[in-house]
This record gives C-alpha cells, sequence and structure tokens, in this order.
C-alpha cells in the first residue's frame, strides 16, 4: 500500500461524535465500530445524517465532537488525502473532458504515482468492475451505470483502506442499480476491503452487507447484524427506516 498505510488494518470507529451546524445538529453522540473488512450498510430517511457520517470519516466535515480513528489510529488533524479512505459520490462527476482511464488516472496523477505503476493500476482497476476495454472511451459514450463502475474504478485504483459509497444507485433505474449492486457485491469478496455504504435500496442492502447501521435524527439508533436489523428492528421508527414496519 501507498503512503505508508497498512492494508490489514481497516477498522473504523466513531467515538462520541457530534456535528453542529450553527444551533442544527446534524449528528448527535454517534459511536459506532466497525471491524476490519466488514461491509456496512447505512440507511435511515432522508436528512438523517447517513451522508454525515461518510463525510466525517473522509475528511470532508470536522467534528464539533468526538473523534474519529481509521486503523486504530486518530484522524484528528489528518487530511482526506492521508487518510486512506476514498468516497464515491451519489453523482460519479466524471471529468468530461478526460477519457474514462485518464478519469480513473486522476487521483494517482495527484498523488505522482510513477507512469507505469499508474497504467498498471488503472488497468486492473478498470477489470475489476468489468470495464477493461472502455478505458479511451469518454463518459458520454457511456450509460449511467457505466459511469457509475467508472468512478468506483478510480475510487479503487488509489487502493484505499476504505471504501465510502453514498448512495451509488440514487440515479440508476432498477436495471442498472442492480449491476451495480452485484459489482459492489463482487469487489467486496475479493478484496474484503472495509466498505461502508448508504443506500435507499433496502433488500439490496441487506442482501451484501453484513451489518446495518440505521440512522434517524442524527443517532444511530440500531446496529448489528442485518438479518438481527432486518429481522427485529428496536423500535416503530426503525421498522419504518428499513421498510419493514406495516403502515
Amino acid at each position: 500500500m501507498s503512503d505508508g498505510h497498512d492494508v490489514g488494518v481497516t477498522s473504523v470507529q466513531l467515538d462520541h461524535v457530534s456535528v453542529n451546524i450553527g444551533t442544527t445538529s446534524i449528528l448527535d453522540d454517534v459511536s459506532l465500530n466497525i471491524g476490519d473488512g466488514a461491509f456496512v450498510g447505512v440507511l435511515g430517511p432522508s436528512g438523517a445524517g447517513k451522508t454525515s457520517i461518510l463525510r466525517i470519516i473522509a475528511g470532508l466535515a470536522t467534528p464539533s465532537k468526538g473523534e474519529v480513528f481509521v486503523g486504530g489510529e486518530s484522524m484528528r488533524g489528518v487530511r482526506p488525502e492521508r487518510r486512506g479512505v476514498v468516497m464515491v459520490f451519489q453523482r460519479h462527476a466524471l471529468f468530461p473532458y478526460r477519457t474514462v482511464a485518464e478519469n480513473v488516472a486522476f487521483g494517482l496523477s495527484v498523488k505522482k504515482v510513477p507512469k507505469a505503476e499508474r497504467s498498471h493500476r488503472v488497468d486492473a482497476a478498470l477489470a475489476s468492475v468489468g470495464m477493461a476495454e472502455f478505458g479511451e472511451r469518454w463518459p458520454d459514450q457511456l450509460s449511467g451505470g457505466q459511469q457509475q463502475r467508472a468512478a468506483i474504478a478510480r475510487a479503487l485504483a488509489v487502493q484505499p483502506r476504505v471504501l465510502l459509497l453514498d448512495e451509488p444507485m440514487a440515479h440508476l433505474d432498477t436495471e442498472l442499480a442492480a449491476e451495480v449492486v452485484n459489482i459492489i457485491s463482487e469487489l467486496h469478496h475479493t478484496t474484503e476491503m472495509t466498505t461502508i455504504m448508504v443506500s435507499h435500496h433496502r433488500s439490496e442492502m441487506s442482501a451484501i452487507a453484513d451489518q446495518l447501521a440505521v440512522v434517524i435524527g442524527g443517532q444511530i439508533r440500531q446496529f448489528g447484524s442485518a438479518q438481527e436489523v432486518m429481522d427485529h428492528p428496536r423500535d416503530d421508527d426503525v421498522a419504518r427506516a428499513i421498510g419493514t414496519h406495516p403502515e
């Protein structure tokens, strides 16, 4: 692993994290322990604070209180690019004036990875998402699902310790969403990378996640194995959030 990161140590811990914007509480005393190589799905209603949890882990937002640890190391004062954490957003945000391969290579160029290694990593990342033949295409020549897969390849190319996915199927139709879910599931099984994914696709989430965290009102209301959470929601609010409450 580049940047001195230990590939085998990828646990994530939030320790009593709160985020306030003015007088508005975004996250309220959130504690979460995610083990090395786990796949955690984050569910909850819109505005509950799910994306804020990812942003805190990635270093794109700063806790008002509490602390974040990755691989047992405090992330206090650690810049996003030094955390070994990468985040894939709802909108894939590919550069339209770069080819797919150039998009995937972008983070490696920023890190000044040597050209030969950069080319190898780009090829490997594209192959891992089933897009080995698409490197010379332009983003507008890809379907929505292919664009999201290219965005995931760009994240994988920098060899992160932790992969964060913020509703990667949000803007895809059912067929394309299923395609991306399959790619993500296969990647996790082959790389065993610690993965945290926010999604409203509850059925897919419960099928591929090891654990589920249910976020309501800026708090984690339930965290446990996917089967336990789905079969035994803690209360009616959790049941509604995971779609098992009879309305």
